[in-house]
């Protein structure tokens, strides 16, 4: 399978690549950054190709897009990069896996409504629905960042099942080391995108 990650020259992209290249696994990378990716290849032999995109860009991304197996999408705020992508992969003709660390609800909710079909979104939809077509349907897997659910886990472990709430609330606290800034701009642009309860 050929394994892209788009953003690699960014904080999460380079983590990744880094791991990739320690388990020995070929991959390809993109980037807007020419230069940076020319660096990646030179430090890592496991990187197959470099392919500069830009994601507004869409012929280049969906050219790369096409031939890729398994593409990890590292490219924040996906509430405002993500869709470029997910439009790629909409119009390709063979299934892709896709993966990202997003937390940010409105993309995801706009992902279930793509890959359910429906053009409104209904929060059990996606869960009750037939299955897709496998020849041609997308596997998407978003939050595969552990830090995504860690909201999620806390809320089950210390809220009764007897009780009823009205809201939870979760907030970062960083103590020494800062977020990087794709993490930063995600967390000043999310109280301009829809949060949803289930």
């Amino acid at each position: 399978m050929k394994i892209g990650i788009l953003g690699a020259t960014g904080y999460t992209g380079a983590l990744i690549t880094e791991k990739l290249a320690l388990h020995n696994i070929d991959f390809e990378v993109a980037a807007r950054n020419l230069d940076a990716l020319k660096i990646l290849k030179t430090t890592y032999s496991n990187i197959k190709a470099i392919v500069p995109i830009d994601l507004t860009e869409p012929h280049a991304l969906f050219e790369w897009v096409n031939s890729i197996d398994v593409l990890v999408n590292c490219v924040g705020p996906y509430n405002v990069y993500g869709h470029f992508v997910r439009e790629a992969l909409e119009k390709k003709k063979s299934p892709t896996i896709y993966l990202d660390t997003t937390g940010e609800q409105e993309f995801v909710s706009q992902s279930l409504r793509f890959s359910s079909g429906s053009s409104k979104f209904e929060p059990s939809s996606p869960l009750n629905r037939e299955p897709p077509n496998s020849e041609k349907s997308s596997l998407y897997l978003h939050s595969f960042a552990f830090e995504s659910c860690l909201a999620d886990l806390l809320a089950k472990k210390i809220c009764s099942p007897q009780k009823s709430y009205q809201e939870i609330a979760s907030y970062y606290h960083f103590s020494h080391a800062r977020p990087s800034p794709g993490t930063r701009l995600t967390m000043q642009l999310a109280r301009s995108f829809p949060t949803y309860r289930y």
